[in-house]
């Protein structure tokens, strides 16, 4: 039964306009960046009016919808059923254009998360990088110093020329993933990198090296490992800790390859085992590739679920002042500029630098440091063995934790674990003499790289949204880049110049002391000024559910009920709030 006339509020109808409306410009926190066109889901206006039932929830799951790709918002026009038919015509229509993978998954997963096996197959296409990480790189110094008599200076130039290369390699990566997709840059990047690989083992002389030893790095991480992991924060939010996490085991997997490799280098020589990882690569990469897509809303889906609309944190019937501070807050998508001109995105940058700067000078002059100590052999490997097993370990524990705080600034300040757990490794690598001095230095190292590896690929997409990731995360991932092409030289010239590591390592721990400070101080950026006076596809929402409580209370003040003249002052006091 309708309300009356008199209970229809008329004056609430601008509040409830200006709360539902769609910004004037720019876009909201429902975009959708599938294949890099940018279009927007327009909110419902509506003011408070009697409808009949079934109007009503027509119109409520016309505004609280998300309206993917092939499917027309003309069906909100239509009555209930023929509304109905209409979207599951369309959603037909939409399913017989999507993937094989996808529609696999569909049938035999039905509304299950398709991001987990995104999840599963960014992990081959991660290990593909491996030939480009730092340490498998490193393998090849003997080998080349002894076949074609170069010095241990020019490994260590070519070295930082390669992740000086790398650093602004990355910018334009970045802007390439949101445009054409991380799936498109990495099909195109795949056959140069596999050419890159099996050119350096063919190699006659060392000047022919270089080309191909700097096209292995930046094709390789900051290419193709790069847009995965761009990627696997594009299909979580709400779990976005522990998928990072996950991602982990990666990099496990890659220190296994690395030692797999020197073994095939010991014995058939290192143009063979180089060519033999190439083949690896490129089965991996392709296994990946397969079932892997760009995002969630290509398909038609949302970010943490199987379905369209399943993501939105508001659920029918509750109001904005029950959703603060108990659920997630909404996703603005920030651009590049807007994201540059933030204090928060460049220090972000600094606490990568720093952190990346120290673990990549500790990371080569690790065992001069140990022997110069009189520690035995066997302790760097037993370092290293205690890195990879308490890395991981932190990552998954640290990212649990982070997908239980609704709160984006509480999520930032856990991160404070990072900077702190390496000052502590550093000061602890500036005294000990001893090997429990060293495990001890590993542990504290391993806490560090776990909680410094959700930081860096995490962050970015928590702060300014997943529209512009890749652009944005090319930042802080281009200065870690050049912290680890520096971190080496600066351990050289102050063990050069006072003959001893303590001051670098007393240096760098007060630097991570001042990094702590960011995650801690920084808080979530204010809002970009297109977005300012709009409430975004939440905030929608909250407006259809202040009228169903003005309908409620109106209808309850018909029949003199106190309680509902009550309940309709609160729903009028709620509405100033929304």
């Amino acid at each position: 039964k309708p309300p009356p006339p008199s209970a229809s509020l008329p004056s609430k109808a601008p509040l409830l306009r200006l709360a539902m409306a769609p910004p004037a410009s720019g876009m909201s926190g429902s975009e959708d960046f599938a294949g890099g066109q940018h279009s927007r889901a327009g909110c419902v206006e509506m003011a408070v009016k009697p409808s009949a039932p079934e109007q009503v929830a027509t119109e409520e799951a016309s505004a609280t919808s998300w309206v993917p790709k092939g499917r027309t918002s003309s069906s909100r026009d239509l009555p209930a059923t023929q509304s109905a038919q209409h979207i599951a015509e369309s959603e037909a229509e939409v399913s017989t254009r999507r993937p094989l993978c996808v529609r696999f998954w569909e049938r035999w997963f039905p509304g299950r998360n398709y991001g987990h096996l995104v999840l599963a197959a960014s992990l081959p296409i991660i290990l593909g990088g491996t030939p480009g990480q730092s340490f498998f790189l490193g393998l090849y110094t003997d080998s080349l110093i002894q076949e074609f008599g170069i010095s241990v200076q020019f490994v260590s130039a070519l070295f930082f020329i390669t992740f000086f290369a790398a650093m602004f390699w990355l910018q334009g990566i970045g802007r390439l993933v949101d445009r054409i997709g991380a799936r498109r840059t990495i099909s195109l990047a795949l056959l140069p990198y596999i050419a890159s690989i099996i050119c350096l083992s063919l190699a006659p002389t060392a000047t022919f090296i270089a080309p191909f030893y700097v096209l292995m790095r930046v094709l390789g991480v900051e290419t193709i490992d790069f847009a995965a992991k761009v990627t696997i924060n594009r299909w979580f939010r709400r779990n976005r800790g522990r998928a990072m996490a996950v991602a982990t085991i990666a990099l496990g997997m890659e220190l296994h390859m690395a030692s797999a490799n020197n073994l095939m280098m010991q014995t058939l020589g290192w143009r063979a085992a180089t060519q033999v990882s190439a083949g690896v690569v490129l089965c991996l990469v392709l296994l990946g590739l397969a079932p892997f897509e760009d995002s969630p809303e290509a398909l038609g889906m949302r970010p943490d679920a199987g379905v369209a609309g399943q993501e939105s944190s508001l659920k029918p019937g509750e109001s904005r002042r029950q959703l603060v501070g108990t659920e997630e807050e909404e996703e603005v998508n920030f651009t590049f500029k807007e994201a540059a001109s933030t204090f928060q995105c460049w220090g972000i940058c600094w606490l990568s630098f720093v952190c990346s700067c120290s673990w990549g000078g500790m990371n080569v002059h690790m065992g001069v440091l140990f022997a110069r100590r009189g520690l035995p052999g066997s302790t760097l490997s037993g370092v290293y063995t205690l890195i990879g097993a308490v890395c991981p370990v932190t990552a998954f524990l640290l990212g649990s934790l982070l997908d239980r705080i609704p709160l984006t600034a509480h999520k930032l300040a856990l991160f404070v674990i990072a900077p702190l757990a390496n000052m502590c490794a550093l000061l602890t690598a500036a005294w000990s003499t001893s090997v429990g001095g060293a495990l001890l230095f590993g542990t504290f190292t391993g806490v560090f790289l776990g909680a410094f590896y959700l930081f860096v690929y995490t962050c970015s997409a928590m702060l300014f949204g997943r529209q512009h990731l890749g652009a944005i995360q090319a930042l802080s991932t281009g200065a870690g880049v050049l912290g680890v092409a520096l971190g080496p030289l600066l351990f050289s010239a102050v063990l050069a110049a006072s003959h001893s590591y303590t001051p670098v390592l007393v240096a760098m721990a007060g630097a991570s002391f001042l990094g702590a400070g960011v995650p801690v101080w920084a808080g979530k950026p204010a809002r970009p000024q297109r977005l300012r006076g709009s409430v975004g596809p939440e905030g929608a929402a909250a407006g259809l559910a202040l009228q169903d409580a003005l309908r409620t209370s109106a209808e309850a003040a018909e029949h003199g009920d106190d309680e509902g003249n009550g309940a309709q002052q609160r729903a009028r006091a709620e509405g100033e709030v929304v």
